[in-house]
């Protein structure tokens, strides 16, 4: 449904179906759309772009279509591991600031025009292209023709508004109960975007070499 539709049918359902309620319909639909879209790393959220990263460049920069990074490729076949920035220099604080091949890698603060970040364990020490899978920023519903991306999000959606809709006229009852509504259909939707899919997924262990050395990095490990 578009946002137009779904303005219509919380308004008609409430009964109020005057300009003003219709906007402010309008405002909880858009609200609570960003509120699903973050609530689950959702398949149509998924974003992936490639990224040349210079030698010596630690910190990279990401596309503004980009909200957090999930998983990252070096040079075309290394898999980066993701770890915060303290336990990167907790592991190796000698090679936390030396150049070599990158290994892992850690969300950091955004750029200060809010382009999304990560740091590179170790600095590379030479140009490659790194592959980036990211759960991209919510498509926001702007427009009255705009459509929510997640397929059976309409009626999650409605709830939520409808909820809101009976707050805002102080009919508290009747809002949570719209509130109560949602959250199950939301997380029936969360049941069937992880359970009820073709898509396997699996817990893959790291196993560490036998003849790991302390110093600084020493083939495809980070750590040792």
């Amino acid at each position: 449904m578009t946002l137009l539709e779904l303005k219509n049918f919380t308004t008609a359902k409430l009964g109020i179906t005057d300009a003003a309620t219709k906007a402010q319909a309008g405002e909880f639909l858009k609200m609570r759309w960003v509120m699903i879209w973050n609530a689950q790393p959702w398949r149509q959220a998924r974003w992936q772009e490639t990224v040349s990263v210079a030698a010596g460049t630690q910190d990279v920069a990401l596309s503004s279509a980009v909200e957090f990074v999930i998983a990252c490729r070096w040079k075309g076949q290394n898999e980066l591991m993701p770890m915060s920035v303290e336990a990167a220099f907790s592991m190796n604080p000698s090679g936390y600031d030396q150049q070599g091949t990158p290994a892992a890698f850690a969300q950091i603060a955004k750029t200060a025009g809010g382009l999304a970040q990560i740091r590179l364990f170790q600095i590379p020490n030479e140009t490659q292209n790194l592959l980036v899978i990211a759960k991209r920023k919510c498509v926001a519903l702007v427009s009255d023709t705009d459509t929510p991306l997640i397929p059976g999000v309409d009626e999650c959606l409605q709830a939520f508004a409808m909820g809101d809709l009976f707050q805002w006229i102080r009919q508290f009852g009747k809002a949570q109960a719209c509130y109560d509504e949602a959250n199950a259909l939301l997380a029936k939707m969360v049941e069937i975007e992880t359970a009820q899919t073709t898509e396997v997924r699996r817990i893959i262990p790291s196993v560490e070499p036998d003849d790991a050395t302390s110093g600084g990095y020493a083939g495809p490990n980070y750590f040792f």
